[in-house]
């Protein structure tokens, strides 16, 4: 309903004539943006679903100043598209991926071995698999000649449900009497393939862009590429680490013990994506 406003004059600011035909013609817009939406939903499928996969590219971005982080990661993800059509051209995706990411860190971290404790320099090399569901806004050309162009934004919920690692660590300083003691002369450790889910937060959010192709060959049926960039909002580690002095290398220690921090980094992947859609 439309009230009627009263001018200073006390005269309605339109009449009853006027805001009968204003009501008749909204009501009439309304019906016709209905019916235009019913027609055009039968020009193009509202859904569209397929099959993906997407080798990466996976680092560590860190958010402490005492990690450091190095080499990027050759990383799998694969999954299943999910595009809910609302007009030819827009769309919301989703569907289920399942995302590898990770990458190197080193830092030093305190170690409990054989009841004596050390100072560790650690090098970690982590793969991290997650269930991720993605929402985002697709927008799509119109077909040119078999070719339709595609970006996408939005974000992702990921699900921990593995994590494993490579390391290798040398013992840096043990502690002797209360005192800690810079070693020499050890080898280092080294280990493959370890679980280290208890070290890991179990949620994952990300922010997802991407763009592309689709390649029409047979009615609704399409090969699709593109580049997808998926960047963590949120940490994803757990524990501490000991900082460092300013040389980066040396711990820093306080009423002779080291000074720890929260280990916080988040992954990113830019991915090649490339599936087909029905």
């Amino acid at each position: 309903m439309i009230d009627l406003e009263l001018k200073s004059a006390g005269e309605p600011a339109i009449t009853e004539k006027e805001y009968k035909s204003m009501k008749n013609i909204t009501w009439l817009t309304f019906a016709l943006v209905l019916a235009a939406a019913e027609l055009s939903a039968q020009d193009f499928n509202k859904y569209r679903f397929g099959f993906k996969i997407e080798p990466n590219m996976s680092w560590f971005n860190p958010k402490s100043n005492y990690l450091d982080a190095s080499d990027n990661k050759l990383r799998f993800t694969f999954g299943l598209n999910a595009d809910f059509h609302f007009t030819e051209n827009y769309a919301i995706g989703s569907g289920m991926n399942v995302l590898t990411t990770g990458g190197e860190l080193s830092y030093l971290r305190l170690l409990y071995e054989n009841g004596q404790d050390y100072i560790a320099k650690t090098t970690r090399d982590y793969a991290l698999k997650y269930v991720e569901v993605p929402l985002t806004l697709k927008l799509r050309t119109n077909e040119i000649g078999y070719i339709t162009y595609w970006g996408q934004f939005g974000v992702g919920l990921g699900v921990k449900v593995d994590a494993s690692m490579d390391e290798t660590y040398s013992y840096e300083y043990e502690k002797i009497g209360g005192a800690w003691e810079p070693i020499s002369g050890k080898e280092n450790v080294e280990s493959e393939d370890v679980n280290v889910s208890s070290d890991i937060r179990p949620l994952r959010i990300a922010l997802i862009m991407g763009a592309g192709i689709e390649y029409s060959f047979s009615g609704s049926t399409a090969l699709m590429a593109g580049l997808v960039f998926n960047n963590g909002f949120t940490n994803v580690l757990k524990r501490n680490g000991v900082q460092t002095q300013s040389n980066g290398s040396e711990p820093t220690f306080e009423s002779d013990a080291p000074k720890e921090y929260d280990l916080n980094a988040i992954t990113n992947s830019l991915a090649l994506s490339v599936g087909i859609l029905f």
